[in-house]
């Protein structure tokens, strides 16, 4: 299968055989919103996020927009986030293109050396989580000392503790500049890459970060 059919698999669910025989039931769920005061958004590792390196490229209007997780179950007790959407725009995605960070879009991915084309298109996991957050809320990061950054992440332990005594995969996270929306990523630890969802009008209706739990999948009928 196909990198695009992996993606809509993604954001649409259903049953989906993986390389190893492992099928895993896959449904769609709703994790809450993010507000975007100025449009900027950043995605990765909430206890690690850079905002001067991990906001996406293209700003998008200012507002609250959904975030929709794919949830894979493979019925051994082997739950896991596949995908995170970013619920942007109208209408049926009918193509893909990778989303960049930084403000550089659009890039000349012929160009780039494989590092430069994991720093521009992807992030890493150290702490088996993920994000979507405002970019006002994660700049001031940039400037903490170590006591505001061990209370940053007591705030986010405590957050996605309590949610996971609760039965949920997933929290909300407010702080000054807005909230965030925090979720498992994949089997865990790795690098992920970031998409645009387009519709046929070229406009993005999804940016999906995708992790490795359904790779090399095909669906099952």
């Amino acid at each position: 299968m196909n990198q695009e059919d992996r993606l809509y698999g993604l954001v649409r669910g259903g049953s989906w055989r993986v390389d190893d025989g492992t099928e895993f039931a896959c449904r769609i769920e709703d994790a809450g919103e993010v507000t975007l005061p100025s449009g900027r958004v950043c995605v990765g590792d909430p206890y690690m996020i850079d905002a001067e390196e991990q906001t996406i490229g293209h700003v998008l209007a200012p507002g609250r927009y959904r975030v929709r997780l794919c949830i894979a179950d493979d019925g051994a007790g082997n739950v896991r986030v596949a995908g995170a959407a970013l619920m942007i725009g109208e209408g049926d995605v009918v193509s893909w293109e990778r989303a960049a960070y930084g403000g550089v879009e659009p890039l000349d991915e012929d160009e780039l050396d494989e590092d430069e084309e994991d720093e521009a298109f992807g992030y890493g996991v150290d702490l088996a989580s993920s994000c979507f957050a405002p970019a006002e809320m994660i700049e001031p990061l940039g400037e903490a000392d170590d006591d505001a950054l061990d209370d940053w992440n007591d705030l986010l332990t405590e957050s996605i503790e309590a949610a996971e005594q609760g039965g949920q995969m997933y929290c909300e996270v407010s702080a000054p500049g807005g909230s965030l929306i925090m979720f498992p990523s994949g089997w865990g630890d790795g690098f992920y890459y970031n998409w645009w969802g387009l519709n046929e009008d070229g406009e993005p209706v999804v940016l999906l970060t995708a992790f490795d739990v359904l790779d090399a999948m095909e669906r099952v009928e």
